[in-house]
This record gives C-alpha cells, structure tokens and sequence, in this order.
C-alpha cells in the first residue's frame, strides 16, 4: 500500500490533504478524507483574514460543524440586540402593524413591551391550559389571521366549558366584535 505523501500547493504553505486546524485544537485529527474547501463566509465567521490562499485552505466536517453554529449563535444574538429603527418600522408590513396596534401594543416593540407581551402570553396561556386550550404562540403573534382565528377558537371554548353555551345559529359579526375586544381588554 503506498505512503501517504504530503500534498501542497505549488508555491504556498498551503496542503490540500489535512484540515487547516482553525481552533488550533490539540487533539485534531488533521488528515481526514472528508475535506471540503473553506468559503468566505466560514472564514468570517472565525474572524480570519480573506485572501486567495486562505480560500485554497481545506477544512474538515467536525471544524465546519462548529463554525456553524457559532455562526447561528452570532445571528441569534444579531437578533436579539436588533434595536428598532425608524426605517425598519417602515419595512414592516400592513399585517404585522395591524395586528401589533390590534393587540394593543406600538408598532416598535422595545425591550420594556415585548417584556410585558410576553408576560401577558404567559398568563394567558396559563388560563388557557386550565380551561382545556391550546396555548398562544408568541411567534405567531404578528400574524393577523393567526390571531383572529386564535380569538374564535378561545370565545368557543369559554362559551362552551364556562356558560354551557353551544353555538348552534349563524355567526353574528357583532357578537364576535363584542368577544375579541374583550379577549383583547384582558
């Protein structure tokens, strides 16, 4: 069986048959076959430097894995400290802004107000898995046709378990109306 020889690129420092090490790991298994070429955005992510070179760079698929997912942490913590702008409230769509002002709350949220939303779904939910109801989504909260039908379903329940009511007859629209601002008030 023949030796393994090393493989370099012509000219660079470079080798193209053992993963680059970029967490400088001890114990790192740098001859592997698995190697696939390193990207630009792989390489901004570890905060390295981009040049031809490095982009001739081999990595292998346990270093690739954990640059993903420090780059998933860093995106959730983009989001996480996103702070509103005026330009980002006039990116949002009608529907997310109707149903932010329907529920009563801005269309900016700050930190103070998701804080309180969250607390409110919270005891909601809490009501709601007491009286036999699914519980309220917080990711869902922006969408406008989620909420209302949300709203019919919790207004059935409670005419249902509560008053002992069954809502044999046609739907009245100010019945409904009358319903949803209370659920709202709440």
């Amino acid at each position: 069986m023949p030796k393994k020889v090393l493989q370099k690129l012509q000219g660079t420092n470079i080798r193209t048959d053992a993963c680059f090490n970029p967490f400088n790991l001890i114990n790192h298994s740098k001859r592997t076959l698995k190697l696939r070429k390193v990207n630009e955005n792989q390489l901004r992510a570890i905060n390295l430097r981009i040049t031809t070179e490095s982009l001739q760079q081999r990595i292998c698929d346990s270093c690739r894995l954990r640059i993903q997912k420090i780059k998933k942490e860093n995106e959730d913590k983009n989001k996480n400290d996103h702070v509103e702008t005026p330009e980002n409230k006039e990116e949002t769509s009608n529907e997310e802004s109707d149903a932010k002002t329907g529920s009563g709350e801005t269309s900016g949220l700050s930190g103070e107000s998701a804080k309180l939303v969250n607390d409110r779904v919270e005891h909601l939910n809490k009501g709601l898995s007491f009286i036999g109801s699914s519980p309220i989504k917080k990711r869902k909260l922006t969408q406008k046709k989620y909420s209302e039908e949300k709203v019919k379903k919790i207004t059935e329940v409670i005419k249902k378990k509560v008053f002992n009511i069954t809502d044999d007859g046609p739907d009245d629209l100010d019945d409904d109306d009358d319903d949803i601002t209370i659920l709202r008030t709440l």
